[in-house]
């Protein structure tokens, strides 16, 4: 059996204070060109990884009031494509 624990005031602190560590300028400038109904793709480069890059996209765009939904298109190679929602 799984235990579930609240965490303490000093416990949330410090979560928050991790995930604010994320720079998301980059992805921020990145959706500005973005309006509601846009699709795109993002290029993976170097050692990035489709999780960590899906991650920081939608934490931006959910700071600039957009959704995504993410597609799985096998004739892109190596991309991410999205559209905003």
């Amino acid at each position: 059996m799984v235990r579930i624990l609240k965490l303490t005031p000093a416990e949330v602190e410090a979560v928050k204070r991790r995930m604010s560590r994320i720079d998301l300028g980059e992805y921020l400038e990145l959706l500005g060109a973005f309006a509601l109904g846009d699709w795109g793709r993002v290029e993976l480069e170097g050692a990035e990884t489709e999780r960590v890059v899906k991650r920081r996209l939608t934490m931006a765009a959910k700071e600039r009031g957009f959704k995504l939904r993410y597609r799985s298109v096998r004739e892109v190679d190596g991309g991410i494509v999205f559209r905003v929602l």
